[in-house]
């Protein structure tokens, strides 16, 4: 009897849950690994310009008239996280879907937004964005030093509701935004509450 591809079902078991779990829109795991769940994606742009707007599905690449170029980096994995090296200007990094997740139940549970971030070279500004199904967008300025490691920083969902934002409907709840030179690597996007550095609401 020799090994078959159903054999060994311990060491892929978890990741067609995964993915089936994000299709039905109950995962709260968006970015993982380097990679966008399921149904979700991966999104660089220039919010000034909607048209900039780059997929980011395969690296190297560049993207917004080559003012950022995407590589991957290890982080936990081998290629775990996604690095932007920005030149300058605005740029708007998120994950997205086409259909809106509602997350209304979260956010009255105390949950956080959490992102895991390595800052290589902090831009000038820099703010943790959600934009929702009606177009509505909150943005909560952050400070997100440049410190050389993967950080996992929080900020409570609330935060976001308080400013405007439809949490039965929402299709991008995460938008990094920055404002200048910079550099850094994206690993996580997730919901949760075991934050490292919780960001205040500002």
């Amino acid at each position: 009897h020799g090994l078959t591809y159903a054999s060994p079902r311990s060491e892929w078991s978890d990741l067609p849950v995964v993915a089936a779990a994000a299709e039905a829109g109950d995962s709260r795991v968006w970015f993982a690994e380097g990679v966008p769940a399921a149904a979700w994606s991966l999104l660089i742009a220039d919010p000034s310009q909607p048209s900039s707007q780059t997929r980011v599905t395969t690296v190297p690449a560049e993207a917004i008239q080559g003012r950022v170029r995407i590589s991957a980096v290890n982080h936990l994995v081998q290629e775990g996280a996604r690095r932007f090296e920005i030149s300058g200007g605005e740029a708007a990094l998120s994950v997205s879907n086409i259909e809106p997740v509602d997350i209304t139940r979260e956010t009255n549970a105390d949950i956080m937004l959490l992102f895991t971030v390595k800052v290589d070279a902090a831009p000038a500004e820099i703010g943790v964005a959600m934009l929702g199904a009606d177009g509505a967008r909150a943005v909560n300025p952050a400070a997100l030093p440049a410190n050389a490691r993967f950080v996992r920083y929080g900020l409570p969902l609330k935060c976001l509701r308080e400013k405007g934002i439809d949490m039965a409907s929402v299709t991008a709840p995460f938008i990094l935004t920055s404002e200048g030179a910079g550099d850094l690597a994206l690993a996580e996007v997730r919901l949760g509450m075991d934050a490292e550095v919780v960001l205040p609401c500002a």
